[in-house]
């Protein structure tokens, strides 16, 4: 995976950023330095955004499991329910293929503006017969374990999941999280922003086009790119991705 150029001015900025924050991590932690001619190079997150570079192989030195997780819901306010869970395991900066993937029944109506998004009506669940939440969010608990989840909007995933736990009994308690969306705020849209370039959104699909992941646009039969409806699963697994860059770039260490 290569990372697309970004304007130089921003890349400096980030270059001098990290500089700062990535050469104390790396002596705290007892990393290796990858050899190169100068600290500049020795630092710089962006010269090293590949999977084969020293920098991955010295990140990963004490690899951490994270967990990426997305929902769908029937809705947006506190009385709307869960009906899809995607959680994608990462190792380190890899994604490992081990994912909990579910859609359930809920017990409250589904909003039309809700269907729009993730394609989701109430024919859905004539036609198939799905599980209750409570039946499977144990087995999603367990999966998640002790280790970091990762969501693009924590405010949103982490509070429903909490409110749907408590809902069936069955707590959700993440030790710790991560928000790839603040993260990305946090570090491009300031930093674009001191180079005079405006960037308005951080949402998942802005953030993976900016990263230059493929995002979950799809040609039609005339070539032109249409966005799919989401999914739980395929929100992981780009939100995965977009971790996963942020890692090999030595953001989520430092923002653990």
């Amino acid at each position: 995976m290569n990372i697309p150029a970004f304007r130089t001015q921003t890349f400096q900025k980030l270059q001098e950023r990290y500089l700062r924050t990535v050469s104390p991590l790396y002596l705290s932690e007892s990393f290796t330095f990858p050899r190169k001619e100068n600290d500049r190079e020795q630092c710089c997150c962006f010269r090293c955004p590949c999977l084969n570079t020293s920098l991955e192989k010295n990140f990963t030195k004490h690899p951490h499991r994270a967990v990426v997780v997305d929902i769908e819901t029937t809705g947006t306010s506190h009385s709307d329910q869960i009906i899809q869970i995607g959680a994608v395991e990462v190792i380190g900066s890899l994604i490992t293929g081990n994912c909990f993937d579910v859609t359930v029944k809920p017990t409250v109506p589904i909003n039309p503006m809700a269907t729009s998004v993730h394609g989701i009506c109430e024919a859905h669940y004539r036609r198939e017969c799905f599980p209750a939440l409570k039946d499977v969010f144990d087995e999603f608990n367990a999966f998640v374990g002790s280790s970091l989840v990762v969501c693009h909007n924590t405010g949103f995933d982490v509070k429903f999941l909490k409110l749907e736990g408590e809902r069936v009994g069955l707590p959700f308690t993440p030790q710790s999280i991560l928000c790839t969306m603040k993260l990305f705020r946090s570090i491009f849209v300031t930093t674009e922003r001191e180079s005079g370039n405006v960037l308005k959104k951080s949402n998942l699909d802005f953030v993976s086009e900016y990263f230059g992941l493929k995002n979950r646009l799809a040609s039609d039969q005339f070539g032109v790119q249409r966005p799919t409806y989401h999914s739980a699963i395929s929100d992981a697994m780009l939100t995965a991705k977009v971790y996963c860059t942020m890692h090999r770039l030595g953001m989520a260490h430092v923002h653990h």
